[in-house]
């Protein structure tokens, strides 16, 4: 707790964090203007407000994407005739031919633009799955396998027929020709392969080693949930439908490219910038782009949801897709060339940088931090003319481009580390004219140089690196550290794995291109260079076998990354990993924990980020040197995290804690819930769950908690309320074993981690989640983010069964209606008797909604001990309430209802603060804002809890305390309340029990990071009045105003008002956050100020309407607490100097003359979400923001009234 006296009274004020709810009474105010919804938007609102990035996708077209078989050499035009014929077994079983049907994977059938799935049947199979319509076969009776299956122009008649002969090279009358490998019809059929057979040499090569199957009813080994029911059962054994759908939709390279990329496509946001080509009948970017049917349509750069001429841009596309010729060469250099020259493209309808291709080139909205990725998928060696222009080589040394809009600024890391390129491993290699070198020319040139370059690096902590992380971070093919426009290149082989064992040297791939297992893969050995790159080029009019590794080294050379596909499951996985991957940011919402409140040799702070990549999260601990200044992190969550089966997970389940694993009981499979304790094996792109670059989830909204032997000083507490008060020292005084940093994450855990160590101690799992967790595991997901345990958790000390407990009590977020309480008193003894309860509401569930903030625990009039909370956002309801749950037992509980809020004025309660008046350790009054503008006050004093309620009106008729409006009258819109308030004692010689303070804003639903309403900043007076005849609000305030905004030497500053206060007639103050001249730019208050020394002190929040390349800003605002006006000494050091003189001074004109003002307010070009968190050395004080970019802000003042600003650093 907090403790403030109040001066001549004495009375003490005990404040700590709490929430609240809502219900239905309409004061004669407008609705806000802001949208109604507050439904929290699905990603964070700073990355949401992005530029979405272009993407050019090149599929193969080749005259080989027609054959029915992987890899090449099993069916070379040699040894066709022999290998490709009925009496060849093993090109019939997916052992050997790695395309023919595999009964062990389930075949999804494509999707259309909409995402419908095509379908076919067994008795009625198209021969085209994607030109249905035209020519079906009975697979029970007139089967025969494919060895290559054309599509062709020649015929109107738009079917063909299948040959007899073997082999044939007949076209027949339609438009495919097939060369048949049976001689005559049957039923559909694969050949096992059995090494126990007799005769077998245990070789895949012998025929003797394969038994037939006939596709039937109960054919199917029964052992993979083919049928798509969620569950593995005698019905997996008919397998005649997931035939069909091999047949008609994957039995060709072709095929199955179509269905793979028919599915992967629809995970592209409709904002992404979508381009396409082939590798010969549509290989420019025009408004004449073909398929084999001969139908024009324009494959320029378009929004994927742009609308043209009556369809989609996705439309024309999959239009496109599904006539994928296959009569080509292979000419991926060529066709990579124009991709990167297609990005060079400045200005025009036609630029990738245009706001919106083909319809609008506004100048103004060319942004200049919009990224470029290219896919290239092949299933053959790279052959024909070498790409277009003059090429840089990675073979060569090269100067990299400026990321500065001016000269190289000497003093920065970027400059000192030079970065030009001088051949090094793994990008170098001896050969030339490569699709590497294509790759690395179109990474390390500048391709739009009249934009700034500011393009997101990955990860994005390359900003703030030291010479040293630079110089090695750039030459590191797992980091991107171009911020020019560039190219990023994924490439995709398909069949192509076997290859590059030919290759010389061969070469190991192990299905990560990044791969650090040295007995798998052989990318540490090409990174050190003690293994080259084979050599590439043509033998005559082939390619040789290491222009397959050059599809690897073209994605190292350009940042991006490189699948090697052996079959069509395998493909449909690479296509989907490339679409999750095409963006990539770092971020943080969180707040900065610190495990002491003075400054010593051993304190840290702990900062929570995560990356939207793969949505993982970390957390660090940094320690702080004398200066005050974060170090390098001593250690990171993910780096100590146990091994999967040694971690204690721990949920509940029919309402009892049980151990988080496969056998829990709940309704999520095994596989899931080891997917979920960080096992990895099923991962893309060796298996069907998502990838993670790390197992903790993302996390945004939850801010890290120190929990350390914490003394709330409990022993002060009445004994004739609490008759054990006195026991509570002995308590606190053992409290100085394992301290912890507790912290929920969207992996579905509250994780608690040992502050000195970083190892993971416990983790838990809330029941509220189950059934969304399995959400977690699908490929899909990066592009569907969702929260799970996303709010911030409470702690605090309370007394029951005999004993104190130290409780920790969390909310979901934005990840559900629902807070879990756990007893954290010894976290080295965690199991399932801890955890405590789940709460959803009970009686009240209409009334739960999103809880955000932190609940409180603390000791209240009827001698128990309760969590205090909010009732969140976007209840069923609509309306604002308060929870007060018993800590011992939660079945006993309060809900205060506001009665305010409705389907049309959406309300809900935000973070609740709680107030000791009397000096007694017992909770008074509970203040908290709400989301139409209402500041309400809680009467908690009654020894009768059933008495509780709201302090003003009636309990019919509850009103709040204050409204908050952005004007006077009837129009005046009402300004929502999302930060906690800050409470202080009424000013000296003013009657009152308290002075509030708060912001208003709003920054969590879909539109708000666009939004310009008007907000404001008040200091508001409780004058302990019992009723009021009316709501008083901004006409009952006294105004400050901005009245000075500029740049003062190198730093923007501000200066305010300062009218005198005026309690005779007034009950307070407010100031609008809106500069001089008027214009509104967004800017808001979304975290609780900092009373400290008489003044108040709060961040504001600034998202960059105008140019969403930059996220938006912030304002450190210190004032008057009790006028509001500007402080009448200099408290900002805004020259540098470490002063705090008349030379951080404000010389400004107003009416006419000129004026001199210590400066109001400091802004920070990273923007700010939450509350510092403050430390103390002597007579300094060190202030500590995260930023949105995982920065750490660092504002360095002196204590008291002298206080001044230092500095404001970017950390990493």
């Amino acid at each position: 707790m907090t403790n403030l006296n109040k001066s001549s009274s004495h009375r003490f004020l005990s404040i700590t964090n709490s929430l609240l709810a809502a219900a239905v009474v309409v004061l004669p105010l407008s609705a806000p203007a802001l949208s109604p919804d507050l439904d929290p938007h699905n990603v964070p609102l700073f990355l949401s407000t992005g530029v979405s990035p272009n993407f050019v996708i090149t599929l193969d077209d080749s005259g080989s994407m027609a054959w029915g078989f992987l890899p090449d050499s099993i069916c070379s035009a040699s040894s066709r005739s022999s290998v490709c014929t009925p009496t060849t077994r093993r090109f019939t079983s997916a052992k050997f031919n790695a395309q023919y049907y595999n009964p062990e994977i389930r075949y999804l059938p494509p999707l259309d633009a909409n995402g419908v799935e095509l379908a076919t049947s067994f008795k009625a199979a198209w021969r085209n799955g994607f030109y249905q319509g035209h020519d079906k076969i009975d697979l029970e009776s007139q089967y025969r396998p494919t060895t290559s299956f054309y599509s062709s122009g020649t015929s109107s008649s738009g079917y063909g027929e299948y040959k007899a002969q073997i082999p044939s090279s007949d076209r027949g009358n339609g438009k495919f020709f097939g060369n048949i490998t049976a001689t005559a019809n049957t039923n559909a059929y694969y050949y096992n392969f059995v090494p126990s057979l007799s005769g077998c040499d245990g070789t895949i090569g012998d025929d003797d080693c394969y038994q037939p199957v006939f596709v039937s009813a109960t054919s199917g080994p029964g052992t993979k949930d083919i049928n798509g029911d969620g569950i593995v059962n005698a019905a997996d054994k008919d397998e005649r439908q997931n035939f069909a759908n091999w047949y008609s939709f994957y039995r060709t390279r072709n095929l199955a490219t179509i269905t793979a990329a028919s599915r992967a496509f629809q995970d592209i946001p409709s904002e992404m910038r979508v381009a396409w080509q082939a590798l010969g009948t549509c290989n420019a970017f025009n408004t004449s782009c073909q398929g084999w049917d001969g139908v024009n349509i324009d494959n320029r750069i378009r929004r994927y949801g742009a609308i043209n001429n009556g369809k989609t841009h996705k439309e024309r596309l999959y239009q496109w897709l599904f006539k994928l010729d296959t009569n080509s060469s292979t000419h991926l250099r060529q066709a990579l060339g124009k991709a990167g020259q297609y990005f060079s493209i400045e200005t025009g309808v036609n630029s990738p940088y245009a706001f919106d291709p083909q319809f609008d080139d506004d100048p103004d909205k060319r942004y200049s931090c919009r990224a470029n990725f290219s896919m290239a998928m092949t299933d053959g060696y790279w052959n024909g003319n070498n790409a277009a222009g003059t090429l840089k080589s990675d073979g060569s040394a090269t100067s990299l481009p400026n990321i500065f809009s001016t000269a190289c600024p000497t003093a920065t890391p970027e400059c000192v580390t030079s970065p030009s390129y001088s051949p090094t491993s793994p990008f170098k290699d001896t050969n030339n004219n490569t699709l590497a070198d294509v790759a690395f020319h179109y990474w390390a040139t500048d391709l739009a140089p009249s934009l700034k370059n500011d393009v997101p690096r990955y990860p994005s902590t390359l900003d703030n690196a030291d010479a040293a992380t630079l110089s090695a971070a750039y030459w590191d093919p797992k980091n991107n550290p171009a911020k020019w426009q560039h190219m990023v290149t994924y490439t995709v082989g398909l069949g192509l794995t076997r290859a590059l064992d030919t290759t010389t040297p061969p070469l190991k791939w192990d299905g990560d291109s990044l791969s650090n297992n040295s007995a798998t893969s052989s990318y540490l050995a090409l990174k050190n260079g003690t293994l080259n790159w084979p050599a590439t080029g043509m033998s005559g009019s082939q390619g040789l076998p290491g222009n397959v590794a050059d599809l690897w080294h073209a994605a190292l050379n350009s940042r991006g990354k490189f699948f090697s596909a052996d079959d069509p499951e395998g493909l449909n996985k690479s296509l989907k990993s490339i679409v999750n991957d095409v963006a990539a940011k770092v971020g943080s919402g969180s707040s900065i924990a610190a495990n002491s409140k003075r400054l010593g040799t051993t304190t840290h702070i702990y900062l929570a980020s995560f990356d939207s990549t793969d949505w993982s999260g970390e957390l660090e601990a940094l320690p702080l040197g004398s200066n005050g200044m974060p170090g390098s992190a001593t250690w990171s969550a993910n780096a100590n995290l146990p091994a999967p089966a040694a971690r204690n997970i721990w949920t509940t389940s029919v309402g009892a804690a049980t151990s988080f694993t496969g056998a829990f009981g709940g309704t999520l499979t095994a596989d899931v819930v080891d997917y979920l304790r960080g096992v990895q094996t099923n991962e893309l792109p060796s298996g069907s769950f998502r990838s993670r670059s790390k197992i903790l989830g993302d996390i945004v909204n939850s801010d890290p908690v120190f929990v350390g032997g914490d003394n709330f000083r409990l022993d002060a507490l009445p004994a004739a309320t609490y008759p054990y008060s006195s026991s509570y020292s002995t308590f606190a005084a053992t409290k100085n074993g394992t301290s912890m940093i507790y912290v929920g994450a969207n992996d579905g855990m509250l994780h608690g981690f040992d502050a000195a160590t970083g190892v993971e101690k416990f983790a838990y799992v809330p029941s509220a989640l189950h059934g969304a967790l399995a959400d977690l595991t699908d490929a899909n997901y990066p592009a569907n983010h969702k929260y799970f345990v996303d709010g911030s958790a409470g702690f605090g000390d309370a007394y029951w069964s005999g004993a104190w407990h130290t409780v920790l009590v969390g909310p979901l977020g934005a990840g559900g209606k629902a807070v879990f309480a756990l007893d954290i008193t010894d976290p080295n003894a965690m199991d399932g008797s801890k955890v405590l309860w789940e709460f959803n509401g009970g009686a009240h569930a209409s009334k739960m909604g999103y809880i955000f903030g932190p609940p409180t625990i603390a000791p209240f009039a009827d001698g128990h001990f309760y969590a205090v909370f909010s009732n969140g956002y976007d209840s069923a309801d609509h309306q604002a309430g308060l929870f007060l749950v018993r800590v011992d037992n939660p079945s006993i509980y309060y809900y205060i209802d506001t009665k305010y809020g409705s389907a049309v004025a959406k309300n809900g309660l935000s973070t609740p603060k709680l107030v000791d008046l009397n000096n007694d350790r017992i909770i008074d009054a509970i203040y908290a804002g709400d989301m139409q503008g209402n500041l309400w006050k809680f009467d908690v004093t009654s020894s009768s809890a059933t008495n509780w309620k709201i302090a003003h009106g009636t309990a019919a008729v509850p009103q709040p305390m204050f409204v908050a409006t952005d004007g006077t009258g009837g129009g005046a819109a009402r300004q929502p309340i999302q930060a906690q308030v800050g409470v202080t004692a009424a000013p000296a010689g003013v009657f009152g029990d308290a002075m509030i303070f708060f912001g208003t804003g709003r920054y969590f639903v879909d539109g708000d990071a666009s939004a310009t309403d008007k907000q404001s900043f008040y200091g508001v007076l409780d004058d302990g009045s019992p009723t009021y005849s009316t709501t008083y609000g901004r006409s009952d305030l006294w105004t400050q105003s901005i009245v000075y905004e500029g740049v003062v030497g190198s730093t923007a500053a501000r200066v305010v008002s300062n009218n005198p206060p005026n309690w005779a007639s007034k009950k307070g103050w407010v100031i609008d956050l809106v500069p001089p001249g008027g214009a509104l730019k967004g800017e808001r208050v979304i975290a609780p100020p900092l009373l400290r020394f008489g003044r108040v002190i709060f961040n504001t929040m600034e998202p960059n309407i105008s140019d969403p390349c930059q996220q938006g800003s912030s304002w450190l605002m210190e004032l008057d607490a009790e006028s509001g006006g500007n402080l009448n000494y200099v408290a900002l050091d805004i020259n540098g100097d470490g002063q705090f003189d008349a030379d951080d001074m404000i010389a400004y004109v107003q009416g006419g003359g000129t004026l001199s003002s210590a400066p109001a307010g400091v802004k920070s070009d990273s923007m700010t979400l939450n509350q510092p968190t403050v430390i103390t050395a002597g007579g300094t004080e060190y202030k500590y923001s995260s930023n949105v970019g995982k920065g750490i802000g660092v504002v360095t003042e002196k204590s008291g009234s002298s206080s001044g600003r230092t500095s404001w650093r970017q950390i990493q």
